[in-house]
């Protein structure tokens, strides 16, 4: 009890300055919100995704009515699907996990495992890209977002998108999607790649085009080796989110500058 109260302080503590986004603070968070109660689930380093089996059947609901998160078998069901509505999913699966969907649902596949060094900062551009468009192309769309359990790697393409397009912390993003769905739980590696992706959003924010330059290229390397440190370059252009998303590549923006 008296450890569950101090990692809770601790916990406290790390939200009240969320803003300073350092990785050891963030491992930290990550176990806590894991092991402080004997309620959540508690992860391994190598792989998260081992929750009770029925949770792969269950829907969480991230932003209603727009954003949903779960395992393998409620994306497979025909009948989920309908009864939520869903018109796109997005798997962050190994490609040779990918479901079945029924006609008429649009899907995009993100492959990547569940370990500690799969590289998925690489991804989240994707990410983003499909779920705006599919709120852009259609106001009513429903995207539901899944890997096998709906705890690992689907969450961390959630925590992502509310990262960059709700401007949260990723201590703020994670409470949100752990709040709704309680077994979700980022391994170390994906802590760590959140971490550098909060520092990608900040930047945006502060209108700085090679940072995200600098992200954009890593859908280039199609390794799974984590990513290296993104080191920030202060460069005096004003350019929107949207346009860094969806628009020009980053080497076309690069040559823009230097003409």
């Amino acid at each position: 009890m008296l450890l569950e109260n101090f990692l809770r302080r601790l916990l406290h503590l790390y939200l009240q300055s969320y803003h300073e986004q350092r990785p050891l603070l963030l491992e930290i968070l990550a176990w806590i919100a894991r092991n402080a109660s004997p309620f959540t689930y508690t992860a391994t380093t190598a792989s998260s995704e081992k929750p009770s089996l029925p949770m792969r059947a269950v829907v969480s609901t991230i932003l209603s009515g727009k954003l949903y998160l779960s395992g393998i078998t409620a994306a497979s069901s025909s009948a989920t699907l309908a009864e939520h509505g869903i018109t796109h999913v997005l798997s962050v699966i190994n490609a040779d996990e990918v479901p079945k969907l029924p006609e008429g649902i649009r899907h995009r596949i993100i492959p990547i495992s569940d370990t500690t060094t799969a590289n998925i900062l690489q991804h989240l551009p994707d990410v983003i890209e499909f779920i705006e468009s599919a709120f852009q192309e259609d106001p009513n769309a429903k995207v539901l977002v899944h890997c096998i359990e709906g705890v690992s790697r689907s969450a961390s393409a959630v925590i992502a998108y509310l990262m960059a397009e709700r401007g949260m912390s990723f201590a703020q993003a994670l409470r949100v999607v752990k709040r709704r769905r309680p077994v979700v739980s980022p391994n170390l590696g994906f802590v760590r790649q959140l971490s550098e992706w909060g520092t990608i959003c900040e930047a945006k924010r502060k209108e700085n085009p090679r940072e995200w330059e600098q992200v954009l290229n890593l859908r280039q390397r199609r390794s799974e080796s984590p990513p290296p440190p993104v080191r920030v370059e202060k460069v005096e252009r004003r350019t929107s989110w949207k346009d860094m998303v969806f628009g020009r590549s980053a080497m076309d923006e690069t040559e823009s500058l230097d003409t």
